[in-house]
């Protein structure tokens, strides 16, 4: 790799991980009876004992560190007082800056027992991700990415959400290019070495089309159908795609 990404390379090495720890965290306190609110209080606590920064809090105007969105909610919830339900599907999406620059990371998970068509539609979207991520490689274009999300989830008879997309990410949480996860019409951007994105599928059972959510800032399913969002940041290096928001080996 470029001497000028090691910097960017390493910050965001250790922002993921912080990111993936929190999240791991997150998922494990989120039982029957917590708060969302409560969940977001706890993630920007440890992002900062771990030496990170929130990335969301105050972007945009968003109050909180955490997205915490239910059910039929799809994204971008704020955190609220409402207590988690078994049979819940939560959805959380976090952003963590550390030495300059940013990484985004998002999991669905089901609260204790969740029914057979909700655990479909988590594996469905997990999957997608990881399809979409081996297509992030020097001389692929963002479209090859999409592809292989949107036709493996068509393939599993479920719908690509069209609406929102994946996006650049670097020392702006938000940066080009898009990262649809749906085939678009050229020109496609090529994907190159040192670029760092973050690959986003999100999925539904039927209508993808959304509407916003109750909280006046989030976006939900419009046909009230469950949803779901997973989320990696991946740097493109020479031998593929590499994922920021895990743990690394040291």
């Amino acid at each position: 790799m470029k001497q000028n990404y090691t910097k960017k390379y390493e910050s965001m090495k250790v922002a993921g991980e912080i990111l993936y720890v929190v999240l791991q965290e997150l998922k494990d306190l989120a039982k029957p009876g917590v708060t969302t609110d409560t969940l977001d209080k706890y993630a920007e606590s440890r992002i900062l004992e771990l030496g990170g920064l929130p990335s969301f809090k105050g972007f945009n105007g968003f109050p909180s560190s955490l997205c915490a969105s239910i059910n039929h909610d799809l994204v971008h919830c704020i955190p609220a007082k409402k207590k988690l339900k078994k049979g819940d599907i939560l959805s959380i999406d976090l952003g963590v800056q550390h030495g300059g620059f940013h990484t985004d990371s998002a999991i669905t998970f089901g609260i204790d027992s969740i029914s057979i068509e909700a655990k479909n539609l988590l594996s469905v979207t997990k999957t997608a991700l990881k399809m979409g991520i081996e297509k992030a490689i020097v001389g692929n274009t963002t479209n090859d990415i999409a592809t292989a999300i949107q036709d493996y989830v068509e393939s599993k008879k479920l719908s690509v959400v069209r609406d929102l997309v994946g996006h650049g990410i670097s020392k702006d949480i938000h940066e080009s290019p898009y990262i649809p996860n749906f085939k678009t019409k050229p020109p496609h951007h090529i994907l190159t070495l040192g670029q760092t994105i973050a690959i986003e599928p999100m999925v539904t059972l039927v209508n993808p089309k959304l509407t916003r959510s109750e909280d006046g800032y989030g976006y939900a399913m419009a046909d009230g159908n469950i949803s779901a969002h997973f989320e990696h940041t991946i740097i493109i290096l020479k031998d593929g795609p590499e994922v920021l928001t895990t743990k690394h080996d040291r």
